[in-house]
């Protein structure tokens, strides 16, 4: 049980990787394209009152082979329990969201995310068959994102949130050597 929440803090954190090729001008690709590079953060997860945990996470993310979309490869953990995962996330300009799947590392543990961004925030919804989940983001700054994501009940949409996580911009080596 432990690793599928693992896994679902991963794909919580898949979400954020999206990002665009540098050259696209509007809004939502711009801000998009500021997650490029290396992530790395500590969160919370509180499923329980007696099954929480702290956790790390390092996400990084690269442009993907198709216009507007990024693949993402990253592990979350928790002392010796960790989970890999990979995503592969776009921009659709026609509708104005952001749509991808996210699988864990055995490619078994499936998350479907869509959502649209208002300012420097972000609001997707992550669904696996009848389960749903939330995800919000927000840019605090350049280097600096803040997340919750949450538990919706199918039936009433009542949110009980479970992660926090905080993540920062890692410098490159590329960047040190200047």
């Amino acid at each position: 049980m432990a690793r599928r929440w693992i896994s679902a803090v991963v794909a919580a954190v898949a979400a954020l990787g999206l990002q665009a090729s540098p050259g696209l001008a509007n809004d939502s690709t711009k801000m998009l394209h500021k997650m490029v590079g290396t992530w790395k953060g500590n969160g919370h997860l509180a499923y329980t009152q007696e099954w929480t945990f702290n956790f790390k996470c390092e996400i990084e993310g690269k442009p993907g082979i198709i216009d507007r979309q990024v693949d993402l490869m990253g592990r979350c953990w928790s002392g010796p329990i960790w989970s890999s995962m990979g995503a592969a996330l776009r921009y659709n300009p026609r509708t104005k969201s952001y749509v991808g799947k996210f699988r864990d590392g055995t490619s078994t543990f499936v998350i479907d995310i869509a959502g649209k961004r208002s300012g420097q925030s972000m609001a997707l919804d992550l669904s696996q068959g009848h389960q749903r989940g939330a995800l919000d983001m927000t840019f605090q700054d350049q280097d600096s994102l803040v997340l919750s994501v949450a538990i919706v009940d199918p039936r009433t949409k009542a949110r009980r949130k479970v992660v926090d996580l905080n993540l920062e911009r890692q410098p490159t080596r590329l960047s040190r050597l200047d």
